[in-house]
């Protein structure tokens, strides 16, 4: 079968995509189908060296193309997307990954680490009863020490004046022991923290595309296309942020640079996309943002918990 596909071929002039084996016509450089250059099985060097630094340069290429527009034209990257001119820029999903993956290398270098050596608790403590400060205030270190080395964590429960159910005793005795693994190893425990919150951010992107639906349902009822919406925006963010990270050396005054840059670019975005008065996008905007604030408020607190009890 396949000497009569290769000879039909050759008689109307057409060779085969060595990838996919669809038919081209001798002039053709790339494969419709496939996409792969029309070229012969055995590569040479040149080739391997003209394919690296190709799609090295051309990854550059839409990377230039993707940062300028993200940073200085608010929507821009939106709207091309939605309309089907996707080619010369990076895709929403890889560009946020790629700016993410960015910011928080550079919090995790500019961030200050306890370089102190580990402590290891030999020394029992005096014995006696587990000390609290006045009922407005939190447990002493000293208590939650003594409690951690003489095994007596369920105690706490009566100085907080909690049940001995086994759900109370599991969960203080979880705490004390991961308080004691933070006490020794602070900076150890913020490096986890942080790959918490970015795998938390996932949850938080979609969220926002949910409550862009919401409010802007009568210009678009396809969910996609809000979500590339927080991608973009998100992407955004973290690139900005990263900036204000880099420069907070110089002055703190970069974070609320930064922040008023992103407000004014969130409403900026938000006009460009959906074309609305200015009046309803700034109300839309502040209902946007009390959702997004309980939205980012749950994703932390649930990344604290995980963090906490998980490193």
């Amino acid at each position: 079968m396949n000497l009569i596909v290769n000879a039909i071929s050759i008689l109307t002039n057409l060779i085969n995509c060595l990838n996919c084996h669809h038919a081209l016509n001798v002039e053709d450089r790339y494969c419709s189908i496939c996409g792969q250059e029309v070229k012969e099985s055995k590569t040479s060097v040149r080739d391997l060296i003209s394919q690296f630094f190709g799609d090295l340069f051309t990854f550059d290429s839409k990377i230039f193309k993707s940062l300028k527009p993200l940073l200085f034209n608010p929507g821009f990257l939106t709207i091309e997307y939605n309309a089907g001119r996707r080619a010369s820029y990076i895709p929403p999903l890889r560009l946020y990954i790629f700016i993410s993956i960015i910011y928080f290398f550079t919090l995790s270098m500019m961030s200050s680490e306890d370089d102190s050596p580990n402590i290891t608790f030999t020394k029992k403590p005096k014995s006696g009863q587990i000390i609290f400060g006045s009922e407005t205030e939190s447990l002493r270190v000293e208590s939650i020490e003594q409690a951690y080395l003489e095994g007596t964590e369920t105690s706490l429960l009566d100085s907080l004046g909690l049940s001995h159910t086994k759900f109370n005793e599991l969960f203080i005795k979880a705490g004390v022991k991961q308080y004691m693994k933070l006490h020794v190893s602070n900076a150890g425990y913020m490096q986890y923290l942080r790959k918490v919150v970015s795998f938390m951010m996932f949850f938080v992107m979609p969220a926002m595309g949910v409550w862009l639906l919401l409010f802007y349902y009568q210009k678009s009822n396809w969910y996609m296309d809000h979500l590339i919406f927080s991608f973009h925006f998100h992407s955004l963010l973290f690139l900005v942020l990263t900036f204000a990270v880099l420069l907070s050396s110089i002055s703190e005054w970069f974070y609320v640079m930064a922040g008023s840059y992103l407000l004014w670019y969130f409403y900026k975005s938000l006009r460009t996309v959906y074309d609305q008065k200015a009046g309803i996008t700034l109300l839309k905007m502040t209902g946007l943002g009390a959702a997004g604030f309980f939205v980012l408020a749950f994703a932390l607190l649930s990344s604290f918990l995980a963090s906490f009890f998980l490193f």
